[in-house]
């Protein structure tokens, strides 16, 4: 049997969790955006819209913060979104630099059908996943998170 302790051992099984990971999220995000497909929006703009119905407003800095995402993808997903009429920037007059994203009623207006899809998505994906297995699953997540 394997020493778990070595740090051999440790290295390999970080990178297996890292990898298995990486690959849980594409596979999550890949399934999303298939999901939202049909309404034309993908899993980074569908996290964009629910965001900014969440926040009211909210910076594109602060968006930063909740999708981390490069700048640059940003910038193309949120362009995207207002070319779909979905959300607006705004400009405050004092300090023009700062620019805030709010959602369009055209948004609004989206947002139960994407939320339905992502929710059975969702519920599809944790089907036979008990509550006990999903609550220790999210604790060792968060105690990674945190070290």
């Amino acid at each position: 049997m394997e020493d778990w302790t070595s740090a051999k051992s440790v290295g390999q099984q970080t990178t297996r969790l890292r990898d298995g990971l990486s690959e849980l999220v594409q596979i999550l995000v890949m399934g999303l955006d298939e999901r939202l497909s049909p309404y034309d929006i993908d899993a980074v703009e569908y996290t964009i819209l629910s965001t900014c119905l969440s926040a009211g407003q909210i910076t594109l800095r602060d968006m930063r913060a909740f999708v981390p995402i490069g700048g640059g993808h940003m910038s193309r997903a949120v362009t995207r979104l207002e070319d779909m009429d979905l959300v607006e920037r705004v400009r405050r007059r004092v300090d023009r630099r700062v620019v805030y994203l709010k959602v369009t009623e055209a948004g609004r207006a989206l947002i139960p059908q994407l939320k339905k899809s992502a929710h059975e998505y969702y519920a599809r994906l944790t089907k036979g996943i008990d509550q006990e297995e999903m609550s220790g699953c999210m604790a060792v997540m968060e105690k990674m998170i945190a070290e």
